[in-house]
């Protein structure tokens, strides 16, 4: 009884609610050539840095992410994705 009772709440419920389907337009060549590239740029950032933090060397700092920036940023690094373009 108590299920059936659900059952017929739910479905009320369902009838109520819409939703709306936006449809999107499809990627200009030069939006898209973009777009892969920053993605291609991103992946190829943190996998850096993924090997970098696995060094043994690296292991006592990673409880502080905010040392490991401030010194790479004192060091002045610059992404490796920045470093070819300019």
């Amino acid at each position: 009884m108590v299920l059936e009772s659900t059952r017929k709440k739910l479905q009320k419920w369902h009838k109520k609610v819409r939703t709306v389907k936006r449809q999107t337009e499809t990627l200009n060549v030069a939006k898209k050539i973009a777009l892969e590239s920053l993605t291609l740029a991103y992946a190829r950032e943190k996998n850096y840095w993924l090997d970098v933090l696995k060094a043994n060397k690296m292991q006592s700092q990673l409880d502080s992410p905010r040392q490991i920036r401030d010194e790479a940023i004192k060091n002045k690094y610059q992404s490796r994705c920045c470093r070819d373009l300019g």
